[in-house]
C-alpha cells in the first residue's frame, strides 16, 4: 500500500531545507569580509603587477604603453633570462622540494607501527622545530632579568 504525503508533511519538508539553505547562506555571509580582505590585500596587487607589466614606467614620472616589449626583452636578454631562471629554481628548492619531502616523511611516520616507535620518530622530527625557540626565550629571559646585561646597562 502506497502512503500519500500529507500537504503538512510536504511544508514541513520545505521548511526544513529552507532553514539549512538559509544555514549554509549564513556561513558565507561570515567569510564574507574576510574573503573581501583577502582579494584587497592580495589578488588586486597581483592584477596592478600585471598591468604595470605593459607599461614603461620608473614609478615616478609618466607611465608609457609598451605592450609586450618588456616580455620579449626578459626572454631575450640573456642576463635577465638567467636570472628569471635563478628566481624558478629557487622557487622549486624553497617551495616545491620542501613539501614533497615533508609530505613523504609524513606518509612514512603514519606508516609506522608501535606506539613508541612513533612517538619517538616524532619526537624526533619535531625537536629541531622547537629547541630554536625555547633557546631565544631562555637568552632574552637572562637578558631582561633583573640582573641581567639589559638591566645593568
Amino acid at each position: 500500500m502506497r502512503s500519500i504525503k500529507s500537504p503538512a508533511g510536504a511544508t514541513a519538508t520545505r521548511s526544513r531545507h529552507h532553514r539549512l539553505r538559509a544555514r549554509r547562506w549564513a556561513g558565507w555571509l561570515f567569510a564574507l569580509p574576510a574573503l573581501a580582505f583577502y582579494g584587497v590585500f592580495n589578488f588586486r596587487p597581483v592584477l596592478l603587477s600585471i598591468q604595470y607589466s605593459f607599461y614603461d614606467w620608473d614609478g615616478v614620472g609618466a607611465s608609457t604603453w609598451v605592450g609586450l616589449k618588456n616580455y620579449t626583452q626578459v626572454f631575450t636578454d640573456n642576463e635577465q633570462f638567467s636570472s628569471l631562471l635563478h628566481a624558478f629554481y629557487l622557487i622549486l628548492f624553497f617551495t616545491i622540494l620542501p613539501v614533497t619531502i615533508a609530505l613523504i616523511t609524513a606518509s612514512v611516520l603514519r606508516q609506522l607501527q608501535g606506539r613508541f616507535t612513533g612517538a619517538l620518530a616524532r619526537t624526533l622530527l619535531f625537536l629541531p622545530q622547537i629547541i630554536p625557540g625555547a633557546a631565544a626565550g631562555v637568552a632574552w629571559t637572562w637578558m631582561y632579568s633583573d640582573n641581567g646585561v639589559v638591566n645593568q646597562l
